[in-house]
């Protein structure tokens, strides 16, 4: 046999890590086996067993349940074959002319079975009635009048000392006796304060999980539980006693009720909400046990308490939503307005009401507006910032900034609550309710921080011994931000972000409604300036061609040589002005892509431009080298001059004494132009046009496609070309992209969408990206 007994406790130095659900051992007035649900065999049993059965426990360790009843056999047969996991299953058994009640619940893959004797019946006076608890409901008063009148019940019906209603700080889970009933010759503990480590977070869990803890005697003696070695595959090597009411305590808990003077306790969970809300918390100066009966009764009686409780906290919130929601609706038609008037609502009262705030600031594009106790504006938009990093523009709210941000320590007369709720992401703009720093005086059950107990527990795990009154007064913390409050502001701050975004859109709407006018007016001024270049200017313009050439073929001979020099630059002028002119007409004429789109064959629109080039290419001594190329969906004229444009620019660019090469060919864009555009693979088709000339460098690539940039002087042009071709490829979803060297020639590619591509049959797409020409093929 292997005890089972957890010795580990002694040298815990916090009790927060005292596992205090598997003890090892119960509370001798009662006895506790562990079945094997597989077989019913017994693999765990308390020492005491020895006892009750008459045999030593190794005797009784390992044989079947049904023998130590035979008279419940069936019936806890019954039990054992049934597959769900039961919690409270009750059985009356005999043993050896003696009544007993076995309670039994699963543990993992354990049947705890307890066993207590049945006790004499006890006067009535001693049981809570349902008739008293049917006039408990009907009880009248606030909660505290309520709790009051529980306590006072309890400690009659029971017959403890001292009843208390011990209530938990939700947030610190430090805890308040709220109601006292005691006899008269004890100590009062009414209204003080107890800190959370005196009722530790696994206890707490435990209080959750079962609901009832009775202690009969502070001065047990434990005893040891202990099981077979490996009874079975999957047998847990401690016992899980969460759920068993002859649990054994802690001696640290046991020690901390000795050092108050208790010889008994029993605790009532409350719960609310599925959290623990407090305790019904019963003393008494001797041992005292309590019937099954009884406790269940009382048990009963903490399902009502709760749900009284949660009854009278929902009133007292549905008349505080009552009075938001009165507050609301004067806030709200504020909103209906055409205009959102920030400082109409700063100053309207209401927005104060539904946070109880004392202050409230507005913080929209950079501007800060307050009512009410703020701190400064440069405390304001600090917090702020800090805000919005510690939150992530989240909603939040704390009694006590200054905690989490000490600057606002300065200011806490005024802010130390505050309500944050942001108007929308990535942006300052928010809403800042603050209420000011409390000075608040708290009576504590013993000093909580006291040096010499901290010392005491480094040293030994051991309770605290002192639990006389000590007062602490606690400053700079406001009263907590009620639910109702929470969800009043965060409704609002969402309606303001609401009208701020519909604001922000309207503004946007009007700005953009004030460009398109500006811009119409601007179109219409350009048209009417096209109008005049394409017109007026042109007729002068001729004119004085026809007038220069006029005097230069028939007084000639009668002018000085400077003055024909002058008339002939003069002459010049007008040609390239007249060519400006016609360039500038040319763009206007491909500025939008409205224009019907047709099938063009690329293979003998190139043919055709090079046939009217002929003349001046062959000069040129140029070779051009052109691959079959798909046809394009587009517009024929802009097409056309996309590739007149480009084979033009290779011509005027060449280099001097070197015979001009092109080629034309057809691919997948290039990688380098897949990643820059971030194109989807099998989304473009491009055709490269390649020569051997001048080049450029490569800084210079984006600069060629804007407007009248000419990046050579020395060569006739306005600097309109490439724009035309940027242009071009523009109204038709695509790109132009150029990879130039000085002295290397340049590689123009035209990046067409998949679907302006015609007759991929006769145009098999290449496996390289981007192929690149020799120039000097």
């Amino acid at each position: 046999m292997i005890n089972l007994t957890n010795n580990t406790v002694a040298t815990i130095s916090d009790c927060d890590e005292e596992p205090i659900h598997i003890p090892g051992s119960i509370q001798p007035h009662g006895y506790l086996i562990g079945v094997n649900p597989a077989n019913g065999r017994i693999c765990y049993g308390s020492e005491n067993l020895e006892k009750l059965f008459s045999l030593p426990l190794q005797h009784i360790l390992g044989q079947s349940i049904k023998d130590f009843f035979p008279q419940e056999s069936s019936e806890i047969e019954t039990y054992f074959q049934e597959k769900s996991s039961f919690q409270n299953k009750r059985f009356l058994v005999t043993h050896s002319y003696q009544t007993f009640q076995l309670i039994a619940h699963q543990s993992g893959n354990v049947r705890i079975l307890e066993i207590e004797p049945i006790a004499d019946i006890l006067p009535e006076t001693y049981s809570i009635q349902l008739t008293d608890l049917l006039s408990l409901i009907q009880s009248p008063g606030n909660l505290t009048e309520l709790c009051q009148t529980v306590a006072n019940y309890v400690r009659q019906t029971l017959g403890f000392d001292r009843s208390m209603i011990y209530r938990f700080d939700q947030e610190d889970f430090t805890g308040e006796v709220l109601a006292e009933s005691r006899l008269e010759t004890l100590e009062s503990f009414l209204g003080l304060r107890y800190p959370a480590s005196d009722i530790p977070p696994q206890a707490r869990e435990l209080y959750l999980k079962n609901p009832l803890r009775a202690i009969d005697d502070t001065a047990y003696e434990p005893v040891a539980i202990y099981g077979l070695p490996a009874a079975w595959d999957d047998a847990p090597a401690q016992l899980d006693l969460s759920h068993a009411q002859l649990r054994s305590v802690s001696p640290i808990h046991v020690q901390y009720l000795k050092n108050m003077g208790v010889g008994a306790s029993f605790s009532i969970s409350i719960i609310k909400d599925h959290r623990l809300w407090g305790l019904i918390a019963c003393h008494h100066s001797s041992a005292k046990h309590l019937t099954l009966k009884q406790r269940d009764s009382a048990q009963l009686l903490g399902f009502l308490l709760s749900s009284q409780i949660d009854l009278h906290e929902r009133n007292q919130a549905v008349r505080e939503v009552e009075i938001v929601d009165k507050s609301l609706n004067h806030l709200i038609p504020f909103f209906t307005q055409e205009a959102i008037r920030v400082r109409d609502i700063i100053t309207n009262p209401e927005l104060l009401r539904i946070a109880q705030a004392q202050g409230v600031a507005i913080l929209i594009d950079g501007q800060i507006f307050t009512n009410g106790n703020v701190p400064a504006t440069e405390s304001i938009k600090e917090l702020t910032n800090f805000l919005l990093e510690h939150t992530g523009y989240e909603p939040f709210f704390s009694k006590n900034i200054a905690t989490l941000f000490p600057p606002a320590e300065a200011y806490a007369h005024l802010a130390s609550g505050i309500m944050y709720q942001p108007l929308g992401y990535l942006s300052e703009d928010c809403i800042l309710w603050f209420r000011p720093g409390l000075s608040q005086t708290i009576t504590w059950a013993g000093r909580p921080t006291a040096a010499d107990q901290l010392l005491e527990a480094r040293q030994k795990l051991s309770p605290r011994k002192s639990f006389e009154a000590w007062q602490e007064v606690v400053k700079n913390t406001s009263s907590a931000w009620a639910a109702v409050h929470v969800e009043a502001t965060t409704y609002f701050a969402s309606v303001f972000q609401k009208q701020l975004r519909l604001l922000h859109l309207q503004q946007d709407a009007d700005k953009q409604r004030a460009l398109n006018e500006r811009m119409q007016a601007a179109t219409e001024e350009l048209e009417n300036i096209h109008w005049i270049s394409m017109h007026d200017l042109k007729e002068p313009l001729r004119k004085i061609q026809v007038l220069a050439s006029r005097v230069l073929s028939q007084e000639t001979q009668t002018l000085t040589d400077t003055l024909v020099d002058s008339i002939n630059r003069m002459q010049n002028s007008a040609q390239r002005m007249q060519k400006l002119l016609d360039d500038i007409s040319a763009y206007s004429y491909i500025s939008t892509g409205h224009e019907p789109s047709s099938v063009i064959n690329s293979n003998s629109l190139l043919s055709e431009i090079i046939q009217e080039k002929q003349e001046e290419f062959t000069a040129a001594g140029a070779t051009i080298h052109m691959d079959n190329l798909p046809g394009i969906n587009g517009i024929p004229f802009q097409i056309r001059q996309l590739f007149l444009n480009l084979l033009t620019n290779s011509f005027k660019f060449r280099k001097p004494d070197t015979d001009l090469h092109v080629a034309i060919w057809a691919s997948e864009p290039s990688e380098e132009v897949a990643k820059e555009l971030g194109a989807i693979e099998g989304s473009y088709y491009s055709i490269f046009i390649q020569d051997n000339g001048i080049g450029f460098e490569k800084d210079y690539r984006d600069i060629i496609f804007r407007l009248f940039k000419r990046l050579n002087t020395e060569t006739s042009g306005t600097g309109i070309g490439l724009a035309i071709c940027r242009k071009v490829m523009m109204n038709h979803q695509g790109y132009i992209w150029v990879n130039s060297e000085p002295n290397e020639g340049s590689q123009f590619e035209l990046i067409f969408p998949l679907s302006r591509i015609i007759d991929f049959g006769s145009t098999p797409l290449h496996s390289t990206h981007g192929t690149q020409k020799d120039p000097d093929y």
